[in-house]
C-alpha cells in the first residue's frame, strides 16, 4: 500500500497490534489466541476474511458469554463504522462519539483492506487536542503558531499573540 502518512490523519494514529480472527474461528480458538500475547487493545476482536479485508468485529463481552464451540460468523457485527486512513481526526473522533464506539477500525478506501484501529485512550487524546486547538483559535492565540499546551506556554508568548485581538476588541 503506498499510502503517505499525514500527522493530521486517521493513519498517523493506529495501531495495528489488535486481536483478529478468521469468520470461521471458534470461540475457543479465539480465547487461546488472545492470551498469547499483550494487546494494544481488546474492546473488539476484529474478523478478517482471506485477503485481510474487514467483515465484522465482536466485542470482547459478547465473545466471553459465548459457547465455546460458536463461530465468529455467528457472533459478528457486520455494520460497522470505519475511518479511511485519510480521514481527518476529528471526524474519526467524532465518528466515535455519534456511534458511541469504544475503538474506531480504520480500513483502505474502497477494498477494506483492515490497517487497525484508533484505541479509546487515542480518540480522547484526539479529541481533547482538537478542542484545545478549535479554543486557541476562536480565542485569537492559534495564528500560525501553534500553543499545544496553553499551561506550559510562556506568558510573553500568550500575551504577544493575544494583543492584536484584544487591542481589536478594545475598538
Amino acid at each position: 500500500m503506498n499510502t503517505e502518512i499525514k500527522k493530521g490523519t486517521a493513519l498517523a494514529h493506529l495501531t495495528d497490534h489488535v486481536p483478529t480472527a478468521k469468520t470461521s474461528d471458534t470461540v475457543e480458538q479465539v480465547l487461546r489466541h488472545l492470551r498469547t500475547q499483550l494487546w494494544a487493545t481488546v474492546s473488539y476482536i476484529y474478523i478478517v476474511d482471506a485477503l485481510n479485508k474487514l467483515v465484522g468485529a465482536v466485542e470482547l463481552r459478547r465473545l466471553l458469554s459465548a459457547e465455546n464451540d460458536s463461530s465468529m460468523a455467528s457472533l459478528m457485527e457486520k455494520n460497522l463504522v470505519v475511518a479511511h486512513p485519510h480521514y481527518d481526526l476529528e471526524h474519526v473522533g467524532i465518528l466515535a462519539i455519534d456511534h458511541n464506539l469504544t475503538s474506531v477500525p480504520v480500513v483502505t478506501t474502497g477494498d477494506w483492506l483492515f490497517l487497525g484501529v484508533i484505541p479509546a485512550a487515542q480518540l480522547i487524546r484526539i479529541l481533547h487536542d482538537e478542542h484545545t486547538d478549535d479554543f486557541l483559535r476562536l480565542s485569537g492565540v492559534q495564528r500560525g503558531h501553534p500553543v499545544v499546551d496553553i499551561f506550559k506556554t510562556p506568558i510573553r508568548r500568550l500575551v504577544r499573540l493575544r494583543m492584536p485581538w484584544l487591542l481589536v476588541g478594545l475598538m
